[in-house]
């Protein structure tokens, strides 16, 4: 009998590129019965953007592309850390259950997989009310970032709570995934004994041709997510074209991005150099990358380890299109590109003016920018596509449900 998987989701959106996309689909095609209970918003799912889903996916049960999709609004009230440790630590049931809790119960799945810290709380009382009805289960807790970050602005108090709770999930726990080295070398030096996986953000691969581009056509920049003061922040873009524009021709492509009122704000002059693609379905993303020359990220680290160990889902796309990243911090997309040569790397304080000028330079040596690329593709195609990804997560499923569950 195939076994029942239940996706735990506290805050991310219900076609999220990792659960959905990527690791619920690749469940399915293994022959898994694989159910998300998804949180919405003012009573309706919400999309990769934010946007609420006011004209699709209304019921609150209903099956896509092979998902069972439950639906649930959470509690308005914030769960208070101090007593979800005390749970915790005494080995209690909580008694007063999220509907999270209370939906994954009714599953009565052979194994939760929670996509974050809330959502692994919820999981550890599901497991231990199934325990006391002597019915066995796994729990993988796939942190898609590292929590409580240490540079995050919070309590001291809180950060320590947060801190042992996690320590305490810990113990409970069957695997533990993660997104990059860094955040699996910490949780390594908390727990040595709980085993913890990186499966990176990649995409799966697509049919690729290497562009020929005319030295004399324009260099195209890409982004591509949300922009913010602490990632794609605007106004370095802005100072980035204004600069890069009085020697080279310089285009932008933006997709995602912001939301027009905001575009509107730009510059004429700069606003005519940048192309607003918008939000695109994910299977829509490899076409729309097909034009851009170098993507570019530009991360604030001060303040975010999280951040500063990132390898997100950009990353992965440029390389996956043969597209090499411009960097100027990031601990591990440096190591990556420095280890396979894939991208380019500025100095950490790489300001708008640095990156202009080194566009400006790449923009005389094409055949670099074509070498990195090819490098790029390279590197997923041999080991880090989603294809390779899959595997290794069938893996970690087929060792934890060979297992007997442990208490």
């Amino acid at each position: 009998m195939s076994k029942t998987i239940c996706f735990l989701v506290a805050e991310h959106p219900f076609l999220d590129a990792r659960i959905f996309q990527k690791e619920a689909k690749s469940l399915v095609r293994k022959g898994y019965n694989v159910t998300m209970i998804i949180p919405r918003r003012e009573g309706f799912l919400f999309d990769i953007d934010g946007s609420l889903l006011t004209d699709c996916f209304l019921e609150t049960s209903f099956m896509h592309e092979g998902v069972r999709i439950i639906a649930y609004d959470p509690p308005r009230a914030k769960r208070q850390i101090a007593r979800q440790l005390y749970y915790a630590k005494s080995g209690k049931l909580d008694p007063l259950p999220s509907p999270l809790t209370t939906l994954g119960v009714e599953l009565q799945a052979d194994l939760y997989h929670a996509h974050e810290f809330s959502s692994c709380y919820d999981a550890l009382m599901i497991k231990r009310v199934l325990n006391q009805r002597k019915q066995r289960t796994r729990i993988i807790y796939d942190s898609h970032e590292l929590v409580p970050d240490a540079l995050e602005k919070m309590s001291r108090i809180t950060r320590v709570k947060m801190t042992e709770l996690l320590e305490q999930m810990f113990k409970e726990l069957d695997t533990v995934i993660t997104v990059s080295k860094s955040i699996q070398q910490r949780y390594e030096q908390m727990n040595a004994i709980v085993p913890v996986e990186v499966l990176f953000n990649s995409p799966l691969l697509s049919p690729f041709e290497q562009k020929n581009k005319d030295d004399h056509s324009p260099l195209v920049l890409g982004y591509v997510g949300r922009m913010d003061e602490d990632k794609g922040s605007l106004a370095r873009l802005i100072q980035i074209v204004e600069y890069a524009n009085r020697f080279i021709n310089l285009r932008v492509k933006v997709i995602g991005g912001l939301a027009e009122p905001a575009r509107n704000r730009v510059p004429e002059h700069i606003r005519k150099k940048i192309d607003w693609v918008g939000w695109v379905p994910y299977e829509k993303l490899a076409e729309e990358l097909r034009d851009i020359d170098i993507g570019w990220i530009d991360i604030k680290t001060e303040n975010s380890l999280n951040r500063m160990y990132s390898m997100p889902n950009k990353f992965f796309s440029y390389l996956e299109r043969g597209i090499p990243p411009l960097v100027n911090r990031g601990k591990d997309m440096k190591a990556f590109i420095s280890e396979y040569q894939c991208g380019f790397v500025l100095e950490e304080n790489a300001s708008p003016v640095d990156f202009a000028k080194a566009l400006i330079r790449l923009n005389e040596d094409r055949a670099q920018i074509t070498e990195r690329g090819l490098r790029a593709r390279k590197v997923m195609e041999e080991r880090y596509g989603w294809e390779k990804m899959e595997q290794h997560l069938y893996e970690i499923y087929e060792r934890l449900l060979s297992e007997p569950a442990k208490r």
